[in-house]
């Protein structure tokens, strides 16, 4: 049995909202009674799986859930344990970002470590307003330490300019910051995409990835201009829906890469 993940809806890229890749939602109805983790081939060296009574879980492509560790395992395994009578795949995100690192990435590596790289050109931080000057105060103010982060833990140096000025960046920053993404696994990956797209930050999305910056605080700054409009104005309810159902799937991938992530 396989589980499908959902198509992202519209997010950042280069500064704006831009699609996550995931994989294909499929439905169907439970035939099982237990889901359980354990080491496959019975060796924890052979990676982590899932088995659904006595069958193994496989992707929605069909290959095998070879996951890094049993923390991961697990949260997969529950996620299926908790589904009803018909399996909902858009309420198993852990399952989804690992069938899109296993069915997605390896297919598609170098397009998917350029879409996290392109971020770089016009992330987020980097687009200041020009005015007022209490937004631009703030959005210094809140968003300078992580470009700084990025530069001092990673050597690239990203340049805030007033506006929106696509290309900006210097190619070799771009390239340099391009080559540390790529170092990531398939796993890392699939998160780190998604956080990006999120986000639209790469700067926002390694600092979260690394570690220094949490889910919730990153969600924050990523829509501060949006609150700092909604505190002047009024608070758009459709907007705030969105926003909300953003920041739960950068937590849940947030917890993605956290659990993905090999004990040291």
């Amino acid at each position: 049995m396989s589980a499908g993940a959902g198509a992202g809806d519209g997010k950042k890229q280069s500064g704006a909202r831009a699609g996550v890749i995931r994989a294909q939602v499929t439905t169907s109805r439970r035939d099982y009674r237990v889901a359980a983790a354990g080491p496959l081939q019975g060796n924890a060296a052979a990676g982590f799986g899932v088995r659904l009574d006595d069958r193994p879980l496989t992707t929605p492509a069909g290959a095998e859930l070879k996951l890094p560790t049993e923390g991961l395992a697990a949260a997969i395994a529950n996620e299926w344990q908790q589904q009803g009578d018909v399996i909902r795949p858009l309420s198993m995100p852990m399952m989804r970002l690992a069938a899109t690192a296993i069915d997605r990435v390896p297919l598609a590596r170098d397009g998917v470590i350029d879409e996290i790289a392109a971020y770089g050109a016009a992330d987020l931080l980097c687009q200041r307003a020009p005015a007022p000057p209490e937004l631009a105060a703030l959005q210094h103010e809140a968003w300078q330490p992580w470009l700084d982060w990025l530069s001092e833990h990673w050597g690239v140096r990203l340049t805030a300019t007033t506006g929106v000025l696509v290309g900006a960046q210097d190619k070799a920053v771009l390239a340099a910051l391009r080559a540390k993404i790529a170092a990531y696994d398939d796993f890392g990956l699939a998160g780190l995409h998604a956080l990006a797209a999120n986000l639209g930050s790469v700067a926002l999305a390694l600092a979260l990835a690394e570690g220094p910056l949490d889910a919730a605080r990153a969600g924050e700054l990523s829509f501060l201009e949006e609150r700092f409009q909604a505190r002047r104005w009024s608070v758009d309810e459709e907007a705030e829906k969105r926003r909300l159902a953003i920041a739960a799937d950068i937590a849940d991938v947030a917890r993605f890469l956290e659990l993905a992530r090999a004990p040291v």
